[in-house]
């Protein structure tokens, strides 16, 4: 979608007196935010049905939680905690 509209934006600063450096230079930073704020607001997948990007951040979020889970859990054991005991709570994990 923003290299698409990279050319209307190039002739509309062309058409309101831009060089075609400063054109250029103006369409491609359009393009440049179009498509970052795409890509990190996930915008694009409202438009394009990417079932894989889904399952990626679905996944990533899952592993994510597991991952807090385990910190929180290792965390609290404390320094009392025999070796012993630390092998013990590890194994159930």
């Amino acid at each position: 979608m923003a290299i698409i509209s990279n050319t209307d934006v190039y002739e509309s600063a062309l058409e309101h007196g831009a060089s075609k450096k400063e054109a250029a230079a103006v369409a491609l930073g359009s393009t440049t935010g179009m498509f970052l704020i795409d890509k990190y607001a996930h915008l694009g997948e409202m438009f394009f049905d990417d079932p894989e990007a889904v399952a990626r951040r679905e996944f990533k979020s899952v592993l994510r939680k597991e991952a807090d889970s385990i910190n929180s859990s290792l965390k609290s054991l404390s320094s009392e905690t025999t070796k012993e005991e630390k092998k013990n709570l590890l194994g159930k994990m």
